[in-house]
């Protein structure tokens, strides 16, 4: 017998190999993942795509936001690593 907490069939998504279903994430889950795949396209050496949890598009690693909220998430994402990079910095030389 299968179990099928790895899969919501309300959105037809399966967890296992997708991760969370985008659109039962909270707000804060959302800009988690963002945060994940901004990573990981640092990371890649080609082609990254990412997904959008808010309006379920995808973007290349180089692409526009596909919508408002995502150009958002990735920019408040990239704050936040530019904060932590900083703090880093300024930890390493003392």
């Amino acid at each position: 017998m299968s179990d099928h907490s790895d899969f919501c069939a309300r959105h037809m998504w399966n967890t296992l190999i997708q991760g969370p279903c985008c659109q039962c994430m909270t707000g804060q889950q959302k800009l988690e993942y963002v945060q994940r795949q901004v990573r990981m396209a640092k990371m890649a050496s080609g082609e990254c795509m990412i997904q959008c949890p808010y309006c379920l598009s995808t973007v290349g690693k180089d692409g526009k936001p596909c919508c408002s909220t995502m150009g958002r998430a990735i920019a408040a994402v990239l704050e936040r690593e530019d904060v932590v990079d900083v703090l880093m910095e300024k930890a390493n030389r003392n």
